[in-house]
């Protein structure tokens, strides 16, 4: 038997995208207690694998929506993007975040400046997300 294991994200524009994590395989015929369910080291490859297909995923939407200037509505362009690594529950995961060009519309004489932000540093300032205990 196999099993494929696959997680689809709809972003807030409409896009879909679908990501597969892999595939767990199990003998029916020359079955052990072993074979029933995931292994421990299954399930933490699994989960680590979700949360970094979630923590892209959200930094591409965050990103994205950050790139609307809030005062004159222009599409403001990437300056470049960044390796920046995230601890979560599940392990270090490095993702690639963009950096965005600050937009001009409200500096004195919109002089040249080439100042760049991280919209994720709103969102997670100690580079770690919480840990949250029951």
């Amino acid at each position: 038997m196999k099993i494929r294991i696959r997680i689809e994200t709809e972003f807030g524009w409409g896009e879909k995208r679908s990501h597969d994590l892999g595939t767990v395989e199990r003998d029916s015929v020359e079955v052990s207690e072993e074979d029933f369910g995931l292994s421990l080291a299954e399930g933490k490859s699994l989960l680590k694998e979700i949360q970094r297909v979630l923590l892209e995923d959200q930094v591409e939407e965050i990103s994205e929506v950050s790139r609307v200037c809030q005062f004159c509505g222009s599409y403001l362009p990437v300056h470049d993007r960044r390796e920046r690594s995230i601890d979560t529950l599940f392990g270090r995961i490095t993702v690639a975040v963009p950096r965005v060009r600050m937009c001009m519309c409200g500096l004195p004489g919109h002089l040249e400046i080439k100042a760049a932000y991280s919209p994720l540093t709103r969102v997670l300032r100690n580079r770690a997300t919480p840990v949250t205990v029951p």
